[in-house]
């Protein structure tokens, strides 16, 4: 078929032309908006997503000033609690002594048996921030009485436990008092290594 006889088969049939142009403009108009819109479902979708977790967040943190408040105090508690170090022996052996005096029992030669301190190569304490001090206690007195100072030992101002502890009657007093020998763990502050400055060669 020439031109021109398309030309006039056109002329022929106008409506059937704009129709077909028209369908032509549409689906071209339907594919590009299709994808379009998939583009903005999909960011929608993405949007969404993010604004659910920065909610889900903001519900989470809505008390995180005060549990952080409430975890700097603990920690704080907890240090508190600690023996300093083997060097302040002398104030843990009054604060043992107080224990005794609260309790009415007889405090005999407190001794400081070993330093474990934490992070050490084979070292027996399973504690591997927190070093532990170990006392020898001895105190005599009424049975009741040296249950009340290993009570007030083991839940007073620091962390401490009866490793070992053997009780036999006084019989200096007849068998109404009795002698308590135990070994006490302390947890400790753990000290500070030094490290040792190493001379250069040809240095002063």
């Amino acid at each position: 078929m020439d031109t021109q006889k398309l030309i006039a088969t056109l002329k022929q049939y106008p409506i059937a032309v704009i129709c077909g142009v028209l369908s032509l403009v549409m689906l071209v108009a339907i594919f590009l908006r299709g994808a379009a819109l998939d583009e903005v479902r999909t960011s929608y979708q993405e949007v969404s997503e993010a604004v659910t977790v920065i909610d889900s967040n903001k519900a989470n943190a809505s008390n995180l000033p005060q549990d952080d408040e409430k975890m700097k105090t603990l920690a704080e508690n907890i240090t508190s609690r600690l023996m300093k170090s083997k060097e302040a022996q002398n104030e843990h052996f009054l604060y043992f002594a107080t224990l005794a005096v609260a309790s009415d029992v007889n405090l005999m030669n407190p001794a400081q048996r070993e330093f474990y301190i934490a992070g050490v190569k084979n070292s027996s304490i399973h504690t591997t921030e927190l070093s532990q001090l170990e006392y020898e206690l001895e105190v005599a007195g009424e049975f009741n009485k040296v249950m009340d100072f290993m009570y007030r030992l083991t839940t007073g101002d620091y962390f401490i436990r009866l490793q070992q502890m053997n009780m036999n009657p006084d019989l200096n007093e007849g068998g109404r008092m009795v002698v308590a020998r135990m070994n006490v763990r302390c947890l400790a502050v753990t000290p500070e290594v030094k490290k040792e400055k190493k001379d250069k060669k040809g240095g002063k």
